[in-house]
């Protein structure tokens, strides 16, 4: 079954039919409260009761299915939400939907899917919403981009989304939209063509460390992969370190960024 196979079952199915839907997606703690609501007859509550389905299954549970059932939430809800009939749904929704489903395809490495589907979806938002205007997600989305343009090496388009002025104004996204600026200024060697300061080492081991550790400790809530990246903060060699001012020193940098997006987003094991 396919987004439109599913659009088609959200938007012309029966109750029946919409429940037998949930039954057959993947076991879920949500999976009776969405029965218990997806029967309705109000097309926006067939919408937000799946919601709570697409959340889980594109924040990492089961992303093929996640996509699925997003694709076919979001265009069943832009035409709800377009169509100037009464109804219940909240634009922030809409794009809640629409930034679950680019995390769940960059997930499948389907950059293509992530990078059309982004080029229809955020100008829609943005003449939605204010620039600046709370829960937009458009820095989720565009964030999202940037990473499917980076991984099909299109580092000037990414350069151009992501310093997008919707990129920034959300606190929860800042950090990695600045993450991804540096992670493309690396690339186009901003960086390594200034000059190296004189005098100075970076930051003592032992205070690098003490950093790594905390922001491990504070922003990665799995267990696993906490302890597993704390053991590898502690096995640190303080002799072998990157120099970015360097060639090799900078492509060293990217591949090991490149490795700790991988390993958070999708979790992989770090070599």
């Amino acid at each position: 079954m396919d987004a439109k196979d599913v659009y088609n079952i959200l938007k012309h199915g029966n109750a029946d039919e919409r429940k037998s839907l949930v039954m057959n997606c993947p076991d879920d703690p949500f999976k009776n409260q969405v029965l218990s609501l997806i029967g309705s007859d109000d097309p926006s509550m067939v919408v937000v009761s799946l919601n709570m389905l697409i959340m889980k299954y594109c924040m990492g549970a089961h992303p093929a299915e996640g996509a699925i059932l997003a694709l076919a939430a979001y265009t069943y809800a832009v035409e709800i939400y377009n169509s100037h009939a009464h109804h219940s749904l909240e634009k922030f929704t809409l794009s809640n939907i629409a930034s679950a489903y680019l995390k769940a395809s960059n997930a499948l490495g389907r950059s293509s899917d992530v990078i059309s589907f982004a080029d229809q979806c955020i100008p829609y938002f943005k003449n939605m919403f204010q620039a600046g205007e709370n829960n937009s997600n458009i820095p989720s989305l565009i964030v999202e981009k940037v990473r499917a343009l980076l991984n099909q090496n299109e580092i000037d388009e990414a350069e151009k989304c992501i310093n997008d002025p919707y990129a920034l104004g959300d606190w929860s996204m800042d950090m990695e939209v600045n993450r991804l600026k540096k992670k493309i200024a690396i690339i186009k060697g901003d960086i390594t063509t200034t000059t190296k300061p004189t005098g100075q080492s970076g930051l003592p081991v032992d205070s690098l460390i003490n950093i790594m550790t905390n922001a491990i400790n504070q922003t990665i809530p799995d267990t696993e992969k906490r302890n597993e990246l704390l053991s590898l903060t502690e096995n640190l060699d303080p002799t072998n370190r990157i120099d970015p001012y360097t060639e090799k020193g900078s492509k060293q940098l990217k591949e090991l960024m490149d490795k700790v997006e991988s390993f958070l987003n999708r979790g992989s094991t770090l070599k």
